[in-house]
């Protein structure tokens, strides 16, 4: 949204906590709110609650979680409230929740050295098969690889269609998602080597 030309602007920081400072930054000709997001992540961080403000999609404020189910691997919830100005320094969404019971559907992730991929349950309104692909250039050829599989919901899916930012950067914005009805391709690709480098990036985002 765009206010006499001149382009919304957000504050933008993450931080293992309850609350973040940052920079202003713009936000994309589809974000039209700011946010404040709080995201629950059993990755190799057990029980860490992660806290971000950034541009924002006003569709995905105040609808729910957006949940990622990598099974063994782990799971991130995130619940976001949308707000503006000051008011995004006192603005907290609800505690992230996730419904357990398991709903029937199967998706595919791999296991975390990368060597097999197999089926997971689904829980709750998690009804989507997420499978996310990044490009790495490896003696001057580009390869495309797997970054992440497993089970998401319709919100999660829709968030990362819009460009809104997953928690802490856990994506990078060159990365292709797809979500489907039915399993994700049962390709380990490179996953096993790229859940450590993810979890890595998680912290140096938070330390820079």
């Amino acid at each position: 949204m765009k206010v006499g030309g001149v382009a919304l602007e957000c504050e933008e920081c993450s931080i293992f906590g309850n609350n973040c400072t940052g920079r202003k930054k713009p936000c994309s000709q589809y974000q039209d709110t700011c946010s404040v997001s709080v995201t629950s992540l059993n990755l190799t961080l057990e029980g860490q609650t992660a806290f971000t403000k950034s541009c924002f999609s006003s569709e995905l404020c105040n609808k729910g979680p957006l949940i990622i189910n990598m099974g063994s691997s782990g799971t991130s919830v995130t619940e976001s409230r949308c707000c503006g100005g000051d008011a995004c320094n006192t603005a907290r969404p609800l505690k992230p929740r996730r419904n357990t019971t398991l709903n029937g559907k199967e998706c595919s992730v791999c296991l975390p050295d990368g060597t097999e991929c197999k089926p997971i349950k689904c829980a709750g309104d998690e009804t989507k098969c997420l499978e996310i692909s990044g490009t790495t250039n490896e003696k001057g050829q580009t390869i495309t690889t797997t970054i992440l599989k497993g089970c998401a919901n319709e919100l999660a899916c829709k968030a990362m269609e819009m460009g809104d930012p997953l928690p802490l950067g856990m994506i990078q914005p060159d990365s292709s998602t797809k979500c489907t009805d039915g399993a994700a391709s049962a390709n380990p690709g490179s996953l096993g080597l790229l859940l450590p480098v993810l979890n890595a990036l998680l912290l140096v985002k938070l330390l820079a």
